[in-house]
């Protein structure tokens, strides 16, 4: 059984783990306003056209910021064995947004994002079957949040961006729960992960799904307002 001083050391270490990736955090929401800006100025010079085109800007917005975290990922893997990804909140996202026809396609990527790094780390079946169910997870999860919250306009009230920020939470809880019956883990180390993924994961996770939803709450006034002047 911990004793509270071992959950604080517990939480030291987690804590000490993620700050370790603080660069490439930043490096992250650098990404967010980049892509932002570049996707707004495509869409002032008219390559997005304004029929539909909100859903279109949030699959690129989306996709592209799947591929850059893919990147960094892959970089860390490779020059220093590093393992830091946030691919599955843009998964998660994705079905938040999008919904199912249009969110699939992300979930296909990351599929297959996951299946070179399974290979590439020579993991067992048992660790294969688990990533592929963790970003699953994330996207179902996600699509139960755009059944609640569909907004044909995208102007999500800040309460529903603090309830698409716990579906995330319910996202990870289900998804510990999936590493305990697969991995067949003792409640100790189960105790573990749930303690990373409910506390210290948010940590990161939390800031990107709120400006990312953020971002989305202001271009919908922009879509909204462009396209009344079209008519």
């Amino acid at each position: 059984m911990y004793s509270l001083n071992d959950i604080f050391q517990l939480l030291q270490y987690q804590v000490s783990y993620v700050l370790q990736y603080f660069p490439y955090i930043l490096l992250h929401f650098f990404m967010l306003f980049s892509i932002r800006f570049v996707l707004l100025v495509m869409l002032s010079k008219g390559i997005f056209c304004l029929a539909g085109s909100l859903r279109k800007y949030e699959f690129s917005f989306l996709l592209l910021m799947l591929i850059s975290s893919l990147l960094v990922s892959i970089f860390l893997l490779v020059t220093s064995r590093g393992v830091f990804y946030l691919g599955n909140d843009f998964v998660f996202l994705s079905g938040v947004l999008l919904g199912g026809r249009r969110g699939f396609p992300l979930l296909m990527i990351n599929w297959l994002f996951l299946s070179f790094y399974i290979y590439f780390e020579s993991r067992d079946v048992a660790w294969v079957s688990y990533m592929l169910f963790d970003t699953t997870i994330h996207f179902l999860i996600g699509l139960t949040a755009c059944g609640l919250l569909y907004n044909p306009l995208g102007e999500y009230s800040w309460g529903e961006i603090f309830f698409i920020c716990l579906n995330k939470i319910m996202a990870c809880v289900v998804s510990a729960a999936c590493w305990l019956i697969m991995m067949h883990e003792e409640w100790l180390p189960g105790f573990n992960i749930l303690l990373f993924r409910l506390v210290v994961w948010p940590l990161v996770s939390f800031p990107v799904i709120f400006l990312f939803m953020f971002f989305m709450k202001q271009d919908a006034c922009l879509f909204t307002a462009s396209a009344a002047k079209t008519r």
